[in-house]
């Protein structure tokens, strides 16, 4: 097992440690083994998936409730932020800085 990986031959190994032998003994389970097929179709019963990290922002749990919720309360901030941001054109020239906006008390 490497990093937040899981490979069916990880919960074979698993399976066939000592310490998780000692657990199913004491349920009264003899498997000192599992094929890797059974370890497959495990994981896919706990909803895991097979196949590579795809590279970008969102790796799990980018559409549950709380997590947009924060997202929507981030975006509002940002773009009450924004409004006192340094900015510069697309060629590179400055624009008018921001001026004359209270600043809201961090205490509130």
């Amino acid at each position: 097992m490497r990093g937040r990986h899981l490979k069916a031959s990880d919960v074979v190994n698993i399976v066939e440690s000592p310490k998780v032998q000692v657990i199913l003994r004491q349920k009264g389970v003899d498997k000192p083994s599992i094929l890797e097929r059974t370890a497959q179709r495990w994981l896919a019963g706990l909803g895991w998936q097979y196949g590579k990290t795809k590279n970008g922002m969102y790796v799990d749990g980018h559409e549950r409730d709380d997590v947009v919720e924060y997202h929507h309360q981030f975006v509002s901030h940002w773009k009450e932020y924004e409004r006192r941001f340094h900015k510069w054109d697309n060629d590179g020239n400055e624009l008018p800085r921001p001026d004359g906006f209270p600043i809201p008390d961090p205490r509130f």
